[in-house]
């Protein structure tokens, strides 16, 4: 409004303007809640237990199980980037610098690649060689 107030000379029609204004507002906003949605409807289904009924592959429920095991910024961060969000995006989406959203996202990485190669030299080691 304050930008309508320095250009009101120049303004052939403020109705118009002030209407295109609300309207970008209105996007953005409904861009926001969409994105915020998105994002706790994701955490939701991470955080969410496997139901008893449900049959899963021993190394599905595995990695499921590591992946909650993940500290909970780290698994929404990596969640958004296989979604396919920048770091930008994630960023502006839970109000941390994009910086932030990268070392949260080796973090997860590293943790990820460790626990699943601590499950692989267990499994690994309890398997019986056939030979």
């Amino acid at each position: 409004m304050q930008e309508l107030l320095r250009m009101w000379p120049d303004c052939k029609s403020p109705a118009g303007w002030v209407r295109t204004v609300a309207w970008h507002a209105y996007c953005k906003k409904a861009e926001r809640n969409r994105k915020r949605l998105a994002l706790e409807s994701r955490n939701a289904r991470l955080s969410a237990s496997v139901s008893a009924d449900r049959a899963e592959p021993d190394e599905h429920q595995k990695v499921l199980e590591i992946l909650r095991g993940l500290p909970p910024r780290q698994g929404q961060v990596l969640a958004l980037h296989l979604d396919g969000y920048s770091a930008q995006e994630i960023a502006a989406l839970l109000g941390v610098k994009a910086s932030t959203v990268r070392s949260n996202l080796r973090h997860a990485l590293a943790t990820l690649r460790t626990m699943l190669e601590n499950y692989e030299e267990k499994e690994g080691g309890s398997r019986v060689r056939k030979g």
